[in-house]
């Protein structure tokens, strides 16, 4: 016998059909079919211990009305409050963001401007621009 029929004669002896002389033999030398052999009989004697135990007739149908007795309360939370708070938050951080950007692009195009006014509408191109970086603290300091 091999291990697959085994496991079908164990499955039949689930449903109160006897092991056969074959299948017993074969669980005693086969450790896989023997521990599946225990194992199920553990289950089932766990079962049947279970199926002794006596519920109190109509449990489910006390715990029910006991359920519905009881008075049902319901907290109202203002929603509102914390969703302006939130809208407050991204209207700061959207307002920031954007008055950064224009910032940035306000200065950038005053340097431009200022480049190009030194550089190429002078008479003498570069001289004040140099002359700045020339007297400037941070060149004397180094």
């Amino acid at each position: 016998m091999n291990c697959s029929v085994f496991e079908k004669e164990l499955l039949a002896h689930q449903h109160k059909v006897e092991l056969g002389l074959d299948a017993r033999l074969h669980a005693d030398s086969c450790l896989h079919c023997r521990l599946l052999a225990q194992s199920q009989q553990t289950l089932l004697s766990a079962v049947a211990d279970e199926k002794l135990v006596r519920v109190p007739p109509f449990l489910s149908t006390r715990v029910m009305a006991d359920l519905n007795n009881r008075e049902m309360t319901v907290h109202s939370y203002r929603v509102w409050k914390p969703a302006l708070q939130v809208a407050a938050v991204l209207l700061a951080l959207v307002g920031g963001y954007s008055g950064s950007v224009l910032m940035d692009q306000g200065s950038a195009i005053d340097d431009f401007s200022a480049v190009l006014s030194d550089y190429f509408l002078m008479d003498e191109p570069g001289l004040s621009i140099e002359e700045g970086w020339l007297y400037s603290e941070s060149y004397e300091n180094e």
